[in-house]
């Protein structure tokens, strides 16, 4: 049987050293990526709360007669979980409005807020078009 030398268990020591730290490395890397994409990706706790504030929107709308409107919701999910909404309201009927009950009818919609269930709440960018 041959003996191995000092040199070389030393060697395989490092060795082992080397790849025992890069494996836990890459599994860090893997686990934090898991969960950035777990607050970027699973919106599905949150888009019933987004549902719900087209759904008022859509009342607040039909109370001034404008019905069947086309609505555009965008939300941006920053790295660290924020969010940011814009939502547009498409309608023919908007451009009759007088000024005054349009400059309201805006109001109302913005004041609108975005509830998630964690208790979050997030206002809304308003864009009406004809």
């Amino acid at each position: 049987m041959n003996k191995v030398s000092k040199k070389e268990k030393m060697f395989y020591i490092v060795v082992g050293v080397i790849l025992v730290t890069a494996l836990s490395i890459m599994m860090s890397i893997c686990v934090q990526s898991k969960s950035r994409e777990a607050v970027l990706f699973d919106n599905s706790a949150c888009m019933e709360a987004e549902a719900q504030y087209r759904q008022q929107v859509q009342e607040i709308l039909e109370t001034y007669e404008v019905y069947n409107s086309g609505l555009t919701m965008t939300r941006v999910v920053s790295l660290d979980g924020e969010r940011e909404y814009n939502i547009k309201i498409y309608h023919n009927k908007l451009q009759k409005l007088e000024p005054e009950v349009m400059a309201k009818l805006q109001r109302m919609v913005s004041e609108c807020m975005v509830r998630l269930p964690d208790g979050r709440e997030y206002a809304v960018n308003v864009c009406m078009e004809y």
